[in-house]
């Protein structure tokens, strides 16, 4: 009987070591917040035309703004918005906002040739 009930505490540890693993795997994105990748333009491009496309990634995030101005997100956490130039230069900051508030900026500078 000893012995079954050293398997019987093993095996109950063992399931709650598991349980609290894979919450914290679940957690993980929650806690650690927004996060925003910039795919184009690269930071320092010239670009000759008036406008440019900027687009990204981002995740874990509720609202994404461009110049302070919310834009729609695709369901897997894409964007793309048209930004108009202001010469020489134009420095582009994307905010993404979480569920609890909390805030991360990415940023972009892009020259006019």
């Amino acid at each position: 009987m000893p012995f079954k009930d050293a398997l019987k505490k093993i095996f109950i540890y063992l399931v709650v070591a598991i349980v609290i693993a894979y919450a914290a795997f679940r957690l993980y994105p929650l806690l650690h917040g927004p996060e925003i990748v910039i795919l184009t333009p690269e930071n320092g491009e010239t670009i000759r035309e008036g406008t440019f496309i900027v687009s990204g990634i981002v995740k874990n995030a509720k609202i994404v703004k461009i110049f302070d101005r919310e834009m729609q997100l695709s369901p897997n956490g894409n964007f793309e918005e048209r930004v108009v130039f202001t010469a020489p230069y134009t420095r582009v900051i994307v905010t993404a906002i979480d569920d609890w508030g909390r805030e991360i900026e990415a940023e972009v500078t892009v020259i006019r040739d």
